[in-house]
């Protein structure tokens, strides 16, 4: 072993990552500051967020959590599918559309989302839905009732996806079945 590794966590910040690297020898120390690859480390910023401002703010405490979830998608499939980056990077593929991130989760990966979170599909269903009102139609749904949330609504919603995103990082990442 000729050097050692150190990450300093109170470093990050917007999917950097300040690391230092010494070397044994002479104890000389290096900063590297690089990107996250992680799919977990942008998700946990927006869900923290969405679960921070959800008494005061549901709507934007709506977009965080669903944001959350989308990027999550995003990240997965950029970079652990083979098709990754160049589709993501063109917009080929769409993560704001459940029905459809089900079948890409689907294909490329083996993973039935909805079998994940069988009893709370619908519910997500319905947030991302709202989502898209709240964003385009200034809170208002396409009979143009205004679009009520609550913060027990939003916990909800995070909780719902937190499990989701376990249950994918389980399957995916720790051969584990959690169905």
């Amino acid at each position: 072993k000729t050097g050692s590794y150190q990450s300093i966590d109170a470093s990050m910040c917007n999917r950097m990552v300040l690391d230092i690297v010494e070397c044994n020898n002479c104890h000389f120390q290096i900063p590297i500051i690089s990107v996250v690859r992680s799919t977990l480390f942008a998700y946990s910023h927006n869900i923290q967020l969405a679960k921070k401002v959800a008494k005061d703010f549901p709507e934007i405490a709506l977009v965080f959590c669903v944001a959350a979830l989308e990027t999550y998608f995003r990240q997965l499939f950029q970079y652990h599918s083979d098709l990754n980056a160049y589709l993501v990077q063109r917009r080929r593929v769409n993560f704001q559309s459940l029905d459809e991130t089900k079948t890409i989760l689907k294909k490329e990966f083996g993973i039935d989302i909805v079998k994940l979170i069988e009893k709370d599909w619908s519910f997500l269903r319905e947030n991302f839905r709202k989502r898209h009102a709240v964003i385009h139609n200034a809170s208002y749904d396409v009979t143009g009732k205004k679009i009520e949330l609550s913060e027990q609504e939003i916990d909800k919603l995070c909780s719902i996806v937190d499990d989701l995103v376990y249950k994918i990082e389980m399957v995916l990442f720790y051969n584990d079945v959690v169905i």
